[in-house]
């Protein structure tokens, strides 16, 4: 039915032809390179997925499972953006407006190297806004090093109002990359997490040979109004081994359900979050894991955050006054879980869920 406001006589409909705006495809031989897109409006593109009998059964982030082998999380099928590239380098979109779009606003894929997203619009998007690299065995165990996702930055963009038929949609994926900036973005009005990170929840970080992600760098964001619709998410979410990966600098607020304002997720390693400001969420942070360093980081309510390191007492640091509070707090509330502090300097620790 229509809204009170609207009159359907004299509604103007659009119904879209195209689910591709651009393709901008490459190859590693010959990627595409050098394109700038300014001051352009991408609008009015659908999306109707195949007609079979594997539906949309989404894992998170707009992928969806494989009846070939729904557990495999190499096989997670990523929804199509309306404007796509692969094997492209140095493809600039800056100051564009991305809406009414029904996939995903912006993507790309496997060779991607050294484009930049800037200063760019993205609304009224049925899917994620902004999706950099993938989840297959090609993203994080390429056979060609050039077919690495890498150095490429998602900088000082507006996303809101996305995720309106898909609500696992995030404002900013980024799969197995190197390298990724995301930075100075404001994201809001959102379902589901604002940016998401990684892939895999640790499980194709093989000893002795690690992924492709490492060194991406979360800056100076704007996070609000998140996790409207969805549960198990969060303003950052980031899963799996992330080595040099810096969370910093963001402010975070008015998340509406769990998890946590920045959650750490299964497998995660490697992962520096510092200097970061939350308040008024559901739940200000939780981290799983080992080997990270939380550090200086602001929140009104340290009564609520979770702590699960996967190794007792293995190089994850949370330093500063205010984590020591937390950790006394804790003990004094009873909570039945299982809490070890191994004073070293600084404070470590490991706080996993019992059983019971």
């Amino acid at each position: 039915m229509p809204l009170s406001t609207e009159n359907m006589v004299t509604a103007v409909a659009v119904l879209p032809k195209l689910a591709t705006l651009i393709n901008g495809a490459g190859t590693v031989e010959m990627p595409i390179t050098d394109i700038v897109f300014s001051g352009i409006t991408f609008a009015y593109a659908g999306w109707t997925r195949e007609d079979n009998n594997e539906g949309f059964v989404e894992v998170q982030a707009n992928f969806t499972v494989s009846a070939m082998d729904p557990g495999n999380p190499d096989l997670d099928v990523k929804t199509p953006a309306n404007v796509t590239f692969t094997a492209a380098k140095s493809i600039k979109l800056e100051r564009n407006v991305f809406k009414h779009l029904g996939a995903v606003g912006l993507g790309f894929g496997l060779g991607s190297q050294g484009n930049v997203v800037a200063g760019n619009e993205f609304y009224d998007i049925s899917g994620s806004g902004v999706q950099i690299g993938g989840v297959t065995v090609e993203d994080h165990h390429p056979e060609d090093i050039r077919s690495k996702v890498m150095n490429n930055s998602v900088t000082n963009n507006y996303i809101h109002q996305i995720g309106e038929e898909y609500a696992g949609a995030v404002a900013v994926f980024a799969g197995y990359t190197e390298n990724t900036l995301i930075s100075h973005n404001e994201l809001t009005d959102l379902p589901y997490s604002a940016i998401s990170i990684g892939w895999g929840w640790g499980v194709r970080d093989f000893p002795g040979n690690p992924t492709t992600s490492k060194d991406n760098k979360i800056l100076n964001n704007r996070i609000h109004d998140h996790m409207k619709v969805m549960f198990d998410g969060g303003g950052i979410y980031s899963l799996a081994a992330q080595p040099g990966e810096v969370i910093s600098g963001n402010m975070i607020y008015d998340q509406r359900n769990d998890f946590g304002a920045v959650y750490l997720d299964n497998g995660s390693r490697y992962v520096t979050v510092e200097h970061n400001v939350m308040y008024n969420n559901t739940r200000n942070f939780i981290g799983t894991g080992y080997n990270h360093t939380i550090q200086d980081n602001y929140w009104d309510n340290e009564s609520n955050n979770m702590y699960s390191w996967t190794v007792p007492c293995r190089k994850t640091i949370i330093s500063s006054l205010r984590a020591i509070i937390l950790w006394i707090s804790l003990i004094m509330l009873d909570l039945k879980r299982s809490i070890r502090i191994c004073f070293r300097g600084r404070v470590r620790g490991i706080w996993q869920h019992s059983s019971k």
